[in-house]
């Protein structure tokens, strides 16, 4: 097995920080698997302090371009409804024929 220097150690452990980040791995869960791995607590936190200070220099800036909305109103084309298919269009109250309590017919025309 071979010895790693300090600095080799810490290059090592950071590139592994920065591809296990790249994958998704959350910061507790590379802690975790470092720990388990025997590396020092103290080591682990050093080296994802310096990636997350390296992160946001090699981070692009989005920039979002807000969309475009235009308002277009359109004319809505009365349809018959179901019953008006069915029955007919429904005369208004005024021109409706009525019966009054004597039979006689009276229309509104």
């Amino acid at each position: 097995m071979a010895v790693l220097r300090d600095g080799d150690y810490m290059k090592t452990l950071i590139e592994y920080v920065k591809r296990n980040l790249s994958k998704g791995y959350s910061h507790d869960q590379i802690r975790l698997v470092l720990l388990q791995q025997g590396y020092s607590r103290a080591a682990i936190d050093r080296a994802i302090r310096l990636v997350q200070e390296s992160m946001p220099k090699q981070a692009p800036v989005l920039v979002k371009e807000r969309p475009k909305i235009e308002v277009v109103s359109h004319e809505l084309e009365k349809k018959p409804g179901f019953f008006e298919k069915l029955f007919g269009k429904k005369k208004k109250k005024e021109e409706q024929t009525k019966i009054d309590n004597q039979g006689n017919i009276t229309s509104n025309f």
